[in-house]
C-alpha cells in the first residue's frame, strides 16, 4: 500500500486542524507532517484520528515566520526523511478533503515525470454555505486562471521552493515551475470544499495580491507563454481599474470557464 506525506501549516487554527484530520478518507496510509508557525499556544495532536493516519509529526518554528518559510521548512524536513524524490500533499487547516481526495492521484507519481496533480475544488461562504462555486480543473495549465488551487495540490518539488518575492501568490508561481519542469495529471472530480472567510488572505489583502501576480507574471511567465500572459495581465489590471470585488470577480471567472 501507498503512503502519503501530507503536510499541513498552521498557525493559530488548532479547531481548524482537527477538523480537517477528522475529514481524511483515504484508502491509502497517511504520514501527517504540521507545521506550527509560532502559533501562541502550541498545536497538539487531535486525541482521535482517523484509521488511514498512521503517523503525526509536529514540526515546530520558534517564532511566526509566514506561510512561505513555513511550507518550505516543512518541505525541506520531509525530503531530509525520504530523499527529494518524495511526493508531498498539502492541505490547509479548516478545509475538507473527499474520500480519497489524495488516494484517488497517487498513482500519477508512478511516471517519474509527472511533478504536480490538481483537482476540482468547491467553495463554500462561510456567510452563507448555500453559496458556492467549483473551481473545475483542466488539462492544461496557464490559461487565464491557473489550474491548481494551493489546498489539496500533489507535487515532487524536487529543488524547487515557494520563493518569497511572490508573495500573496507564491503557489502559483511554484506550480507554474513544476508544470515547465515536468508533466501534470489532474483529476476533474471535485475532491475537497475549501471554506471561505473574510479572515484570508485573499480577502484582507486582496489588491496587493493581485499587483503581485501581475508583477510575477511579468517576470517569470511572459516568455513562456506572452499571449496568454498578456491576457492575464489585462484582465487583473481591469480587475483593479474598476475595483472589482471577489464576488463579482468570481461571477467573471464562472463565465470565462
Amino acid at each position: 500500500m501507498k503512503t502519503i506525506n501530507l503536510l499541513i501549516p498552521c498557525f493559530n487554527d488548532q479547531n481548524g486542524l482537527e477538523f480537517t484530520l477528522s475529514r481524511l478518507d483515504e484508502t491509502c496510509d497517511i504520514n501527517v507532517f504540521i507545521v506550527d508557525d509560532g502559533s501562541e499556544s502550541q498545536i497538539t495532536t487531535p486525541a482521535i484520528l482517523t484509521e488511514c493516519v498512521k503517523r503525526i509529526d509536529i514540526l515546530r518554528l520558534s517564532k511566526n515566520l509566514g506561510l512561505i518559510t513555513a511550507l518550505n521548512f516543512g518541505i525541506d524536513e520531509i525530503q531530509k526523511r525520504f530523499g527529494e524524490n518524495v511526493v508531498i500533499a498539502r492541505i490547509d487547516c479548516g478545509d475538507a478533503p473527499h474520500k480519497n481526495c489524495f488516494s484517488a492521484r497517487i498513482h500519477f507519481f508512478e511516471d517519474p515525470k509527472v511533478l504536480i496533480s490538481g483537482c476540482s475544488v468547491k467553495f463554500v461562504d462561510l456567510k452563507n454555505p448555500r453559496q458556492f462555486f467549483n473551481w473545475n480543473v483542466k488539462r492544461d495549465f496557464f490559461p487565464l486562471r491557473t489550474n491548481f488551487i494551493h489546498s489539496g495540490i500533489i507535487y515532487k518539488p524536487l529543488a524547487h521552493r515557494y520563493k518569497h518575492d511572490h508573495i500573496f501568490c507564491e503557489d502559483v508561481f511554484l506550480f507554474h515551475q513544476l508544470s515547465r519542469s515536468g508533466k501534470a495529471r489532474n483529476v476533474e472530480d471535485t475532491l475537497l470544499t475549501v471554506f471561505q472567510n473574510d479572515g484570508g488572505i485573499s480577502t484582507r489583502s486582496r489588491r496587493d495580491q493581485l499587483k503581485s501576480f501581475r508583477r510575477s507574471i511579468i517576470r517569470e511567465v511572459m516568455i513562456d507563454r506572452p499571449f496568454l500572459s498578456i491576457l492575464k495581465i489585462t484582465y487583473i489590471t481591469l480587475v483593479l481599474l474598476f475595483n472589482l470585488s471577489k464576488d463579482q470577480e468570481i461571477k467573471i471567472k464562472g463565465m470565462l470557464r
